[in-house]
């Protein structure tokens, strides 16, 4: 059965492990991924965060409709992040999996202690986590 997993988590979880490892047959999408170049080096731009989403929503929806297995990892702070993708599944009757990454490592984005912080201080729960 068609299935999306949604990792959420501070930066630093295990978001991405997670998904490598826990979903090795699930396609693995993340908003990160839109800021790596062909090489694979990561390129920040805060700016492009918005375009970030949009592509990671439109990659998931894009594979869905595909019939893959998805798996998109991303911080999903607050509950209402991961509403388009609920939305999505749920128009397509696609069971949802929500699971949280708790690990304790070092950002490998290089993401500031004090952002980390704030995004633990702020973050809410899910029914499903």
């Amino acid at each position: 059965m068609q299935q999306l997993v949604i990792i959420r988590g501070i930066p630093g979880s295990g978001k991405s492990t997670m998904a490598r490892v826990k979903y090795p047959n699930h396609v693995h999408i993340e908003a990160d991924m839109y800021f790596e170049d062909r090489d694979g080096n990561y390129r920040f731009d805060r700016t492009k965060l918005p375009n970030a989403h949009e592509w990671c929503q439109r990659m998931v929806k894009a594979n869905l409709n595909k019939k893959y297995n998805v798996v998109v990892a991303n911080t999903f702070i607050k509950y209402w992040e991961m509403k388009p993708y609920l939305e999505m599944a749920n128009k397509l009757q696609i069971p949802v999996k929500i699971e949280t990454a708790k690990g304790n490592y070092e950002s490998v984005h290089n993401v500031p202690k004090e952002v980390i912080e704030r995004m633990k201080n702020s973050f809410e729960n899910s029914p499903q986590t």
